[in-house]
């Protein structure tokens, strides 16, 4: 099986993807930059340094652009398994590079939505584990802010480096389920020896 970026801005539902593919096809594996980040949080603080989340994003910023080099270092050590990864940060440019290589590359974003809905749709979304929950509406916006211009930014990206971009600002649930047809058409054919 080939396998799969899904590159996004938080809250596009990358997670939920991944694990719908997983669901689907057990046999993949998957990478999850928010793990990643985490851990590395972990580390940091297990050595006396307090440090919040958006430190850790600070301090992992050495490695945005690169985590593709996990899906990378996966396929070497691995070659025969298949990888789903879960990134916000690595490049339209570098998935281009992948998908070159066979990997299916599937980026996501919300570009046409308004502030206000995109935030209702991260309360509809988000659950006891989601780190959204516990942020005010207000605090919640400025993320949102970043997030719709980072849409946009992909959205042209995407384009440009021939990649498919899924927007799911407008019925998620829908646009989840058409893409998971796409990816069982591109899987098939793969099968198929096309």
């Amino acid at each position: 099986m080939k396998s799969i970026i899904i590159l996004g801005v938080p809250r596009s539902g990358k997670s939920t993807l991944a694990k719908m593919l997983k669901e689907k096809y057990p046999m993949y594996n998957i990478i999850q930059e928010d793990i990643i980040n985490e851990s590395l949080r972990r580390i940091i603080s297990a050595h006396g340094k307090k440090v919040g989340w958006g430190a850790a994003l600070e301090a992992t910023k050495t490695l945005e652009g690169k985590v593709g080099y996990f899906l990378d270092a996966a396929l070497s050590f691995e070659p025969e398994s298949s990888f789903i990864l879960d990134t916000s940060t690595t490049k339209p440019r570098v998935c281009r590079q992948f998908q070159k290589q066979g990997v299916i590359v599937i980026v996501m974003g919300y570009p046409n939505e308004t502030k206000e809905s995109i935030l209702e749709r991260i309360r509809k979304y988000e659950n006891e584990k989601d780190w959204t929950i516990v942020n005010s509406n207000l605090l919640m916006m400025r993320f949102v802010d970043a997030w719709l211009e980072d849409s946009k930014i992909l959205e042209q990206e995407a384009k440009k480096y021939d990649l498919k971009f899924v927007d799911t600002g407008k019925n998620r649930d829908k646009v989840l389920f058409e893409t998971m047809l796409w990816l069982d058409e591109q899987l098939q054919e793969q099968t198929n020896g096309n």
